[in-house]
């Protein structure tokens, strides 16, 4: 359950702009001038962008309506039958995001194409603003997750048996995070791109349903949903296509700093490892203090924590991570 505490004041000017969304709108002031004819971009923009970024799929969605709230899980205590109330805060935090795309651009496309300059520019924005998303839910995976023993897997084994290997792998986080109190069995896994092409060639990539819905999902063994790590393992650093070998072998890998995340993840309210608040979104042309250029920024901010009942401390963690190791 999450309890928001506080409201906040709505700009009229731009709740005009977004009336057929849910955003409410940020009120810290931005010394900037309001977008031109950006009402089909940001709504364009809204509807999609909450399709495709990891914290969507992953994470129980909770959004706040204020700028502080709060969430609450029951949990039964230790060999008692008493229940106690845990209370975790959050406080949404705003990401700016400067996406390099000015007023110029945008004009130039919008001479060229039309009405559907609009619908272009919304895809570009909600690509950048996933990557923003994608890497603090990585990171956040990175400094919570418990550490688990390495799965060790021969040079030699057939790709059937490595997808097997894993999803056991992954299976007994699983069920260890239930162990102390039964939570859910639903759950997600996040792969690095050498072993998601295993669950990618292996499964049938067709998927029921809307065609943004494919994205990063690999495939679902059991109760577990299997997602593509959208990041290299240095997310300060960019793939290049070169790096790959066409001629390689699973032998070859022998790098470790490429961790497999697990966590829980139910439809269920309360019982996910990750707890995802979005607050408000809002796109502002302002003026580069560096190129003095009118260009397009992202105000995104929203809240992300992890579960009130994930508690490494005493040994219920929600979050593991392993790395594979080539015997």
């Amino acid at each position: 359950m999450l309890e928001n505490i506080e409201h906040s004041e709505h700009s009229e000017h731009i709740e005009q702009i977004l009336e057929n969304s849910n955003i409410h709108i940020l009120t810290e002031g931005t010394d900037s001038q309001d977008i031109s004819g950006t009402q089909q971009i940001l709504t364009t923009l809204v509807q999609e962008k909450y399709n495709n970024s990891l914290l969507y799929k992953v994470c129980d969605v909770l959004p706040l309506t204020g700028t502080l709230g709060s969430i609450y899980v029951s949990k039964k205590k230790f060999n008692s039958n008493d229940f106690e109330i845990i209370k975790k805060q959050v406080v949404p935090t705003t990401k700016i995001i400067n996406t390099s795309y000015t007023q110029e651009v945008y004009d130039d496309m919008r001479n060229m194409f039309g009405k559907s300059a609009a619908k272009s520019t919304g895809r570009v924005l909600r690509g950048i603003s996933d990557l923003e998303e994608n890497t603090a839910l990585l990171d956040l995976l990175e400094t919570e997750s418990t550490i688990r023993s390495n799965l060790q897997i021969p040079s030699d084994m057939v790709i059937a048996d490595i997808l097997l290997a894993i999803s056991q792998k992954v299976s007994s986080s699983v069920l260890e995070m239930n162990h102390y109190s039964f939570k859910t069995l639903d759950s997600f896994c996040i792969l690095p791109r050498k072993y998601a092409a295993i669950f990618l060639g292996y499964f049938n990539y067709a998927i029921d349903g809307n065609e943004n819905e494919k994205l990063l999902h690999l495939g679902k063994v059991g109760t577990t949903d299997y997602y593509l790590n959208p990041l290299t393992p240095d997310t300060s650093k960019e793939f290049v296509a070169t790096e790959y070998n066409d001629a390689f072998t699973i032998g070859s890998f022998t790098d470790t700093n490429d961790p497999i995340f697990v966590g829980l993840h139910s439809k269920d309210p309360g019982l996910s490892s990750i707890i995802f608040s979005p607050y408000s979104y809002e796109t502002k042309y302002v003026n580069d203090p560096d190129t003095f250029e009118n260009v397009l920024f992202l105000y995104n901010r929203y809240g992300l924590n992890t579960s009130p009942l994930h508690l490494p401390l005493e040994k219920n963690s929600l979050l593991h991570k392993f790395n594979i190791e080539i015997t």
